[in-house]
């Protein structure tokens, strides 16, 4: 999530006086209260949560047509090339969909109206995914003479990668019964997802901290604003009232932990792959001697890094190197702040080798609302 900083905030008073944890909230605005110019613009996808609602009905109404297809596809490439268009345009409304009740949904955990608009596309998506489920193992199934004569004709050229890649997965693909049953379980499979995200980023009250400017927020987003503070105390309070409420929950969310875990290692068992590595691996085919490279290599290179935290301590001053000290700068005077504006000059200046057609579709986004900046209550954590 692009930061603020903390520190730009008067502090808070309570018409009693106070100004303890339980104003926190006071400085962090509620989402209908951050200025519009300042949050993205999902109008490109629709203009409403109306408009996404008629998209919904449209595309829950598409699994209609879909068993239309089934035992076509193998007869010919116009009617593999007929299913892959049907296919291609469907998947374009899904994505629409997806992304904007995904996105209003990340704008505030707490808002019951997105909640219920991404529930129904979750749902509408686990219909249309088991009314399609056939589909992959019809065109697995094309003899392999048949599939290369398909694929070298220019009707398919627009599929020609697709294709390929679907054929990549041949070993581990189910037959149709089985794949309709995946399919309808998967809605219920990112609940360990969601409920840390809602646990996380609704539930979990970080509370304030007092500072020499007045008692300021903390949260996921001013946390590492806190961290890079040059008073140790200010640091160390933060990061111990920050961690303590994790470790509140630390049961709870040891468990959801647990939960995504075994997720992952049954999707794999069930599709035959070897681990829960390997099948995250896969979808980007990445041997994994790829992945035990580079955990030997950061090992083997461990020296450095701790002879980097020795040099730290001493520039510091420090007689221990705690967690909270490893985020402020070492030279306190080139402290710089840099406004949104300022940063999208800077990543344009950047990017230029690139081509001023792809600097200016990014500067023009950047400076058109494609981000949503700062946080609110309720936000999901994370870049945006």
């Amino acid at each position: 999530m692009p930061m603020y900083h903390a520190f730009a905030f008067a502090p808070y008073q309570a018409e009693d006086g106070s100004t303890g944890e339980e104003n926190w909230a006071a400085f962090i605005p509620s989402r209908c209260d951050v200025d519009w110019e300042n949050t993205w613009d999902l109008s490109k996808l629709f203009k409403n949560d109306g408009e996404c609602e008629r998209a919904l009905e449209e595309y829950e109404r598409t699994v209609e047509k879909i068993p239309a297809f089934q035992g076509t596809l193998g007869k010919s490439v116009e009617s593999l090339g007929a299913y892959l268009d049907f296919n291609r345009d469907l998947g374009i409304l899904e994505e629409r969909i997806g992304y904007y009740t995904d996105l209003r949904q990340t704008e505030d955990e707490g808002n019951a109206a997105a909640q219920t608009l991404s529930g129904k596309f979750a749902m509408a998506s686990a219909k249309v995914q088991a009314a399609s489920a056939w589909a992959s193992p019809e065109i697995l199934a094309i003899p392999e003479a048949a599939m290369a004569d398909f694929m070298a004709n220019p009707r398919l050229g627009e599929y020609r990668i697709s294709l390929e890649k679907l054929l990549r997965y041949k070993p581990h693909t189910l037959n149709a019964g089985e794949e309709r049953i995946l399919a309808l379980h998967a809605e219920g499979e990112d609940l360990a997802h969601e409920a840390f995200s809602a646990l996380t980023n609704v539930d979990l009250n970080f509370g304030a901290i007092e500072t020499p400017l007045g008692t300021l927020p903390l949260t996921q987003s001013t946390w590492s604003v806190f961290m890079e503070s040059s008073d140790r105390d200010l640091r160390r309070r933060a990061y111990f009232q920050f961690y303590r409420h994790f470790k509140a929950h630390k049961t709870t969310l040891a468990a959801l932990y647990s939960g995504s875990v075994k997720r992952d290692v049954i999707r794999a068992r069930i599709r035959r792959y070897p681990s829960a590595r390997a099948a995250a691996l896969f979808p980007d085919n990445v041997n994994e001697a790829v992945y035990d490279n580079l955990i030997d290599t950061v090992s083997r290179n461990l020296g450095t890094l701790h002879r980097y935290y020795g040099l730290r301590k001493r520039a510091l001053g420090l007689k221990e190197l705690r967690h909270y000290d490893v985020y402020v700068p070492l030279v306190p005077k080139a402290t710089v702040k840099t406004t949104w504006y300022d940063a999208v000059d800077m990543v344009s200046q950047a990017l230029a080798p690139l081509g001023e057609e792809y600097v200016n579709t990014l500067r023009g986004g950047l400076l058109g609302r494609w981000a949503d900046r700062y946080e609110n209550r309720g936000k999901r954590s994370g870049a945006f």
